[in-house]
């Protein structure tokens, strides 16, 4: 009867949850002294189907998606980003640029005028713009 009551609407059958119930009282609850022992597997049984409806209500629901006829499959498209030697040889190029820059710009120390001209050659920039 009161499995049935605690069973009710709940996803696991009466039957089981009154063989859980017994399985955890002699497995791994102990019942207290002046706790009446139907209470005590009252009290189990409400607790076991409170914890299944908890997980049914916390259920991940997995949708498969349809298949859309695409020449590649998510685990076949190629990761586009760098892989960590070319980034250090793209680092190591541009710590030797810089350090070229700085020696160029340092031939330059007595003519400001000079390194501004310099400056905007590296920039790319049209003799326009430098004036």
């Amino acid at each position: 009867m009161v499995a049935r009551k605690y069973a009710f609407s709940r996803p696991i059958e009466p039957d089981d949850l009154l063989q859980e119930a017994y399985a955890r009282a002699l497995d791994s609850r102990a019942c207290p002294s002046h706790v009446d022992v139907v209470k005590f597997l009252a009290e189990a049984m409400r607790s076991i189907a409170h914890g299944e409806a908890e997980k049914v209500e916390h259920k991940v629901t997995l949708v498969p998606i349809a298949n859309t006829g695409g020449p590649y499959d998510a685990d076949s498209i190629k990761d586009e980003a760098d892989d960590a030697e070319t980034r250090m040889i793209a680092a190591q190029r541009a710590e030797r640029c810089i350090a070229t820059h700085a020696a160029v710009i340092a031939v330059f120390d007595d003519d400001p005028t000079a390194q501004l001209v310099l400056e905007g050659m590296m920039e790319e920039m049209t003799t326009e713009e430098m004036r």
